[in-house]
């Protein structure tokens, strides 16, 4: 009975931990605005467009108020991520929070919060 147990232990540890690497090991794509995606129902320039009313609210970062906003798009799995900063990032996954996440065949809209 214990050899079961811990055997299904094993098992889950392995099983949360393939998840995870699968979650996480996802490909983020920075997109210019006027990219055509193939095989999604909603291209960036329409995703952008579906964001634009939540960015002030939910993803926008001025790191430097002299300098304009400009708006940044990413795709990650089956979502755009689209924010507005003006800061220099180094990596495409700064992108994706804070971010309007738009999927890309339905359209719906969440928010991801910067952590």
């Amino acid at each position: 009975m214990a050899n079961k147990s811990l055997v299904n232990r094993i098992l889950k540890t392995k099983l949360f931990l393939f998840i995870s690497l699968f979650g996480f090991s996802q490909k983020v794509q920075y997109l210019k605005h006027d990219a055509q995606i193939e095989n999604v129902r909603i291209q960036p320039n329409e995703a952008i467009k579906i964001a634009e009313p939540y960015l002030e609210g939910h993803a926008t970062y001025w790191w430097n108020k002299e300098k304009p906003l400009e708006t940044h798009i990413c795709l990650k799995g089956k979502y755009y991520y689209v924010m507005r900063t003006n800061y220099p990032a180094k990596t495409f996954n700064y992108y994706l929070q804070p971010a309007v996440k738009i999927h890309v065949n339905t359209g719906e809209v969440t928010f991801v919060e910067k952590d």
